[in-house]
């Protein structure tokens, strides 16, 4: 949606250099009753962004406030951009997960095994059962983030201090999801193994699966590298695997400002300042 408020746009054309471009982005926060706005600006002939600044429909802006406002906005646009990124795993194909839990299932009900291989067999089932529960609920908090996002589009792209808020729980929900799903693909994973080495020893076994159920199994084995490598990504903390549900979202939530704040210096070198009040 294009920005239109002619204020906005006669402020950031205020800011505008010689040969530049400018993007006014319409997600805009309203803070102290007022809108900001961040706008980008770029070098004609350039999708580079050489420098960014806030405009307000409030006149007389004080040093304060756009620093207050640059930070608050900058929450909201990383996390909005933090919920896109997550729609890459939306729909993740679970075929594989499913036809693995199938098989297990059959052996289960079909093969005699001991009682030490008959437990394998069960963990295993219960962590793919896990990793498509954990895929499905993944797949609901991006369908309630976009629902959201598209409410507020509809209302003009307004966010106010409480949608940041908002946007950062659902991420927080995201994370502990996906945080378990990679724990139960990783335990899926190494206990697969065990049971592709009976197929492989087991006539009764080899009697079970077909061509396309071994790239399952072969798939599943080999996912686990990859699970260790994005585990290693949202580990948090030290023993994050002994947080329960609300302690691992609010470690997140913590450390996701955290690192925001962290990061303002450096985005605030790029920031081109309007006319100020200075009250300090």
């Amino acid at each position: 949606m294009k920005v239109t408020d002619q204020l906005i746009v006669q402020k950031t054309k205020e800011l505008k250099r010689i040969f530049e471009n400018y993007k006014i982005s319409p997600n805009h926060l309203n803070f102290n009753g007022e809108d900001f706005y961040v706008v980008y600006y770029s070098p004609k002939f350039s999708n580079k962004v050489s420098a960014l600044t806030v405009v307000s429909t409030k006149n007389d802006l004080t040093i304060d406030e756009l620093e207050e406002a640059f930070e608050k906005l900058t929450y909201l646009h990383n996390f909005i951009n933090s919920i896109f990124y997550g729609k890459h795993k939306k729909d993740n194909n679970m075929a594989g997960f499913k036809a693995v839990q199938d098989f297990i299932i059959r052996v289960l009900s079909e093969i005699e095994l001991t009682e030490s291989d008959k437990r394998v067999y069960i963990q295993c089932l219960d962590a793919i059962k896990a990793v498509q529960k954990y895929q499905e609920k993944h797949d609901d908090i991006m369908s309630e983030s976009e629902k959201y996002l598209l409410n507020k589009a509809n209302e003009g792209q307004k966010f106010y201090e409480t949608d940041i808020n908002e946007l950062l729980g659902l991420l927080a929900e995201l994370d502990y999801a996906q945080f378990k799903q990679l724990r139960n693909i990783l335990e899926a994973s190494k206990l697969t193994s065990f049971i592709s080495e009976q197929i492989n020893e087991s006539n009764s076994m080899k009697e079970q699966v077909n061509n396309s159920l071994l790239t399952y199994i072969n798939e599943l084995i080999n996912l686990e590298t990859k699970a260790k490598e994005n585990l290693k990504q949202i580990t948090h903390v030290k023993n994050i695997e002994y947080l329960s549900e609300a302690e691992h979202k609010e470690v997140f939530k913590e450390l996701a400002l955290s690192n925001q704040k962290e990061a303002l210096p450096d985005l605030k070198k790029d920031l081109r300042l309007p006319i100020l009040v200075d009250t300090r």
